[in-house]
């Protein structure tokens, strides 16, 4: 009898620690390949090729979003009027008086924003990059901007069109759309919603300068045009910066100390925050995400994997890998999926801005 109460004692302490010691070695191998990743996206620096000045794009922008103005009352994006008068369908003179004076207020923070664009490097600055810090207050002012841009940049272009600036407003295109485009290269989904609005927007107007331009301001747009399709992301590339993201935010409570030391030092902030509160929702929560973590790593993987394909056979295999990536049995912990399963759709928003940016350069 005793040695049976032996084997059940050995037996009640060894699994537990048997099964630690899985998860510890589990761990080591999915943040070694994670922290790489890591340490590449913060690296990142992508040249503009044809860029006239020397320096960093957001190291410029950051101090304009600081002061971004907030046009959410007069010009809101989704306001009809102002819809119309930026895809060309109704002329500025449908803008109200004060609609009008908006525009004069902030025309030349806007052209400041688009000199930005002038520059060569498009790298991480203080709160913009694939890991800037949450509580900085650029990742509130970086969606404002973009906000004001949306209205304020194709609505000031129609009115120089009208006026029969099409030189000047062809001139601003570039800078604009490496600002845009750099965004979305650094943060992947983080800008994604904030970038549709002043990319698709920005494309319309810029097509139809380039339809009326001169021959020589067409020659120096083509001149730069080239680091457009450079600049832009693909969709591989977006899903690189997502699959990392999320995995820090998902299971940076369970990097082994040693190598989230090695992570760069916006990543360690959100890895330490999830260890402080790592067992805030509760055991069996904590338990089942960190569970999920080696199926995450693989459908993020063959995710990626899929990207790469052409459009009909991605979203075929894209739609395959999703399947992979779903945890019904986290939905009892979290209000929402803690994977956005919806890369399918985000793939058109992606190949939109390829589309337009290829059909503007030719």
């Amino acid at each position: 009898m005793r040695r049976v109460v032996l084997i059940f004692v050995a037996i009640a302490l060894g699994v537990p620690i048997i099964a630690a010691t899985l998860l510890w070695r589990q761990s080591r191998s999915l943040s070694k390949p994670l922290v790489e990743d890591a340490k590449t996206l913060a690296a990142q620096r992508f040249e503009v090729t044809t860029a006239p000045q020397t320096g960093s794009v957001f190291d410029c922008v950051g101090p304009e979003a600081d002061v971004a103005p907030d046009i959410s009352r007069t010009l809101a994006w989704s306001d009809p009027v102002v819809l119309d008068v930026a895809f060309g369908r109704a002329p500025t003179s449908a803008l109200s008086d004060v609609q009008r004076a908006e525009l004069d207020a902030h025309r030349e923070w806007m052209l400041r924003v688009f000199a930005c664009g002038k520059r060569n490097a498009i790298i991480s600055a203080p709160g913009i990059g694939p890991f800037a810090d949450f509580r900085h207050g650029r990742r509130q002012s970086m969606p404002r901007l973009m906000e004001g841009l949306s209205s304020i940049a194709p609505l000031t272009f129609r009115r120089e069109l009208e006026n029969g600036n099409a030189d000047g407003v062809l001139d601003h295109c570039i800078d604009g759309l490496v600002v845009v485009a750099g965004w979305l290269r650094l943060e992947g989904f983080e800008s994604m919603l904030p970038v549709l609005g002043p990319s698709s927007r920005l494309l319309a107007v810029c097509r139809e300068a380039k339809a009326r331009a001169s021959p020589e301001a067409i020659a120096r747009f083509n001149a730069r045009a080239p680091a457009l399709m450079t600049i832009a992301p693909s969709y591989a590339e977006v899903i690189f910066v997502e699959r990392t993201q999320t995995a820090l935010r998902l299971f940076g409570a369970w990097i082994p100390d040693d190598l989230d030391a090695e992570l760069p030092a916006d990543a360690r902030i959100g890895t330490r925050t999830q260890r402080e509160s790592k067992w805030a929702r509760g055991f069996k929560a904590t338990l089942a995400l960190r569970l999920y973590w080696k199926r995450f790593d693989a459908g993020m993987r063959e995710l990626q994997s899929a990207c790469v394909l052409a459009p009909a056979p991605r979203d075929a295999a894209i739609v395959v890998a999703q399947k992979h990536l779903e945890a019904p049995f986290l939905k009892q912990f979290f209000a929402a999926d803690p994977v956005d399963l919806k890369y399918e759709m985000y793939s058109g928003y992606v190949d939109n801005l390829g589309a337009g940016l290829a059909d503007l350069a030719r």
